[in-house]
């Protein structure tokens, strides 16, 4: 039993033995797999570190470059902006010395021609002078001339006036008189006319009313004296007729004819216009029958118009007889 518990006992250490010696093996072998993660880490790290550097350095090379590059075109655009600047500044001094230069020009000018025109306003004002000293003189002489002749002139209007004024007084009054005559006669004349006009009217209404009334009782005699005839004249025809129908004959053909003939005239004459009827004065005016009535007579028409001439040359006569009486004189003075 001793042996057999030295046998689990050598057996356990064995096993513990092997088991150790796996264990040992196994942390040797997790030691060298870490320490060869480690060293892979650390290389890795190293590369990284030499890629970050050769980066940083790359980088850095590049904004080297960059920084190069801005700091050239900086120092070109500096250089380009001191040219621009430099040849500004030249050209606006350049500028400022040409107008300078001008500006002297034009004050050298400007003091020439001030000088000249000194130089020409002298002379004129001497010539002026001279001229006015002339034209004083001049005057001078014409003041003296004029008044010795405004004194002549003054002595012969005296003169003149001493002769003359009685006769231009006479002149005066005969002209007065002259203008008081010629008012006077135009007065007269005018008068003159008045009275003729208003006398010759008042004539000429007169006659004309005269005439006019004469006429009118010529027209309504001969109307009546005509109305007669034909009264006549029917009444014959009528009692004709009468004693042909009661002796049997029968009435004449020539008195038939002209009683036919006679009636329409006289209902003609009946119904008449008011403006044949009567006359401007509102009566009753006949007028004489005309040529193809039966009631016309040749010697009747013959005598009214033998006094209808007779009365209107008796008027003109008369009316000339005013005109005669009234007419005016030549002059005013005879009327």
């Amino acid at each position: 039993m001793y042996v057999q518990r030295v046998d689990t006992v050598a057996e356990k250490l064995q096993s513990r033995k092997a088991y150790l010696t796996s264990q040992t093996a196994r942390k040797l072998e997790a030691a060298k797999q870490l320490r060869q993660r480690k060293i892979a880490g650390i290389q890795f790290k190293a590369a990284d570190a030499t890629a970050r550097a050769k980066s940083i350095a790359v980088v850095a090379a590049k904004d080297a470059a960059t920084k190069a590059m801005r700091i050239k075109g900086k120092v070109e655009t500096a250089v380009q902006r001191r040219d621009r600047f430099l040849f500004f500044v030249a050209s606006k001094a350049a500028f400022y010395n040409a107008r300078h230069e001008r500006g002297v020009a034009h004050v050298r000018a400007n003091l020439f021609l001030d000088a000249r025109t000194t130089v020409v306003k002298l002379e004129s004002k001497m010539a002026a002078a001279e001229y006015l000293r002339t034209l004083d003189l001049r005057l001078r002489q014409s003041k003296a001339a004029l008044t010795n002749e405004r004194a002549a002139n003054v002595v012969e209007r005296q003169r003149l006036t001493s002769h003359v004024s009685p006769m231009i007084g006479a002149a005066r009054i005969r002209a007065g008189q002259y203008m008081a005559s010629e008012r006077r006669n135009d007065v007269l004349t005018d008068i003159a006319n008045r009275a003729h006009g208003f006398v010759r009217k008042a004539v000429l209404t007169c006659a004309v009313a005269e005439v006019r009334a004469k006429e009118q009782t010529d027209t309504l005699r001969a109307n009546l004296e005509d109305r007669l005839a034909a009264a006549a004249e029917r009444k014959g025809d009528l009692l004709a007729c009468h004693a042909n129908v009661m002796a049997g004959g029968g009435p004449s053909p020539d008195r038939t004819m002209a009683a036919a003939v006679a009636r329409p005239q006289s209902a003609r004459g009946a119904f008449r216009r008011p403006s044949e009827s009567t006359g401007s004065t509102g009566g009753t005016v006949f007028r004489p029958p005309s040529p193809g009535s039966p009631f016309y007579s040749p010697r009747r028409a013959v005598a009214r118009s033998s006094s209808s001439r007779s009365e209107m040359k008796g008027l003109r006569h008369s009316i000339a007889g005013v005109d005669g009486c009234f007419s005016m004189p030549t002059s005013p003075i005879g009327a």
